[in-house]
């Protein structure tokens, strides 16, 4: 099980494309600017009080929903079309496998919908339908691709539509394919559910996190083709955790570390005799549950692996804020970009995606034998 990285769309709030977003981020360079169009009161501080987030003002400030979504798609859309311009047919073949943020997350345990609204809501898969389509003519696609699978996992929603595009490729359903994740935790409704979870960052609340927004898509090739190869995925695996943060639980991080364990290469990497070259991208994003649950997991990897070094983790929230849904796309994206770029040591990285819910995600990457 395995796929070639072809090519990669991404932007940021550092960025409009995958070099300058990660170049950025590499710098340690952060544009959080304060969220002027959300203000707040808490129970501590009286005054009127602002958060800060990560915002991609060239393209979504100003758009709310399925508006700004489709002008982020669109963003990193026309990243990647840049870069295979010269291969118009692979992107005609390709379908899109998305991850996308669950139209319902913004909802109140004691809400229902609306049932006097006479006009049903379309299903989320109707509106990725749409989302695709729009974003394609944004981007001045020739043609809006086939969305061929959907995820609203959240934060493992990249992983989840990754592997079943991996699995597309390696049976012949498909010989290339375009992967990725959007999201956008800035718009008002969704600020007032993180507000009222007590899940957002502000003055009276610093283990909070910082919202943020982002796209990021991949043009995946089978293992034959001859497009180049930034990076190969070598294997992804999908993982559960019975103790959610929705449910109030401490994760012990053992969830993800079974679902890192079972990765299909795994076995191979730690029965190496050599320490391993192997680093982790995390979507850690500054809340106390994320914390505990990759301080446990960790610990686990440090006692079962032998490494030439300590672990090292990287963490893309710090540069572009919590991107949910996209979070998982943006991680590999940096991660595939420090590997042919040359400047981490590591051979291996392995992105991990924690969702609110159950859902893991583990995805191996490799650096490509070109060393690109």
């Amino acid at each position: 099980m395995g796929a070639r990285i072809a090519a990669v769309g991404m932007v940021t709030a550092l960025g409009l494309d995958w070099e300058t977003s990660c170049a950025a981020s590499r710098a340690g360079i952060l544009r959080a600017c304060v969220l002027d169009h959300f203000p707040f009161q808490t129970e501590e501080i009286g005054d009127p009080q602002f958060a800060k987030g990560h915002q991609v003002e060239l393209l979504a400030k100003g758009f709310e929903g399925f508006g700004r979504l489709a002008r982020l798609l669109a963003g990193a859309m026309r990243d990647l079309h840049s870069r295979v311009a010269e291969f118009p047919e692979v992107l005609r073949a390709s379908g899109v496998y998305l991850s996308l943020p669950d139209p319902a997350r913004n909802r109140q345990p004691d809400e229902s919908p609306d049932m006097e609204k006479a006009d049903v809501p379309p299903s989320p898969r109707d509106l990725a339908v749409r989302l695709v389509t729009q974003a394609s003519r944004f981007a001045r696609w020739s043609h809006a691709p086939k969305l061929e699978a959907l995820s609203l996992a959240g934060h493992a929603g990249f992983a989840q539509v990754l592997h079943q595009a991996v699995a597309d490729l390696n049976s012949g359903k498909t010989a290339a394919c375009i992967v990725g994740g959007v999201d956008s935790l800035l718009d008002e409704d969704t600020l007032t559910w993180l507000l009222r979870s007590d899940r957002l960052k502000h003055p009276a609340h610093a283990a909070g996190l910082m919202p943020g927004e982002g796209a990021a898509i991949f043009l995946l090739t089978g293992r034959a083709n001859s497009l180049p190869e930034i990076c190969s995925i070598e294997s992804v695996n999908l993982g559960e955790d019975s103790k959610t943060l929705m449910e109030d639980k401490t994760s012990d991080g053992g969830g993800l570390w079974r679902t890192v364990r079972n990765l299909q290469s795994w076995a191979s990497l730690r029965s190496s005799p050599e320490p391993l070259r192997l680093s982790f991208t995390s979507d850690h994003n500054g809340e106390v549950y994320r914390a505990r649950e990759l301080g446990g997991f960790l610990v686990r990897c440090g006692g079962q692996i032998k490494m030439d070094s300590e672990l090292p983790v990287s963490l893309p929230a710090i540069s572009f804020g919590d991107t949910a849904a996209a979070s998982g796309a943006l991680g590999a994206a940096v991660a595939a970009r420090s590997m042919a770029r040359g400047y981490t040591r590591s051979d291996h990285n392995i992105v991990l995606s924690t969702s609110d819910g159950s859902q893991r995600g583990a995805i191996l990457l490799r650096r490509a034998d070109n060393g690109r």
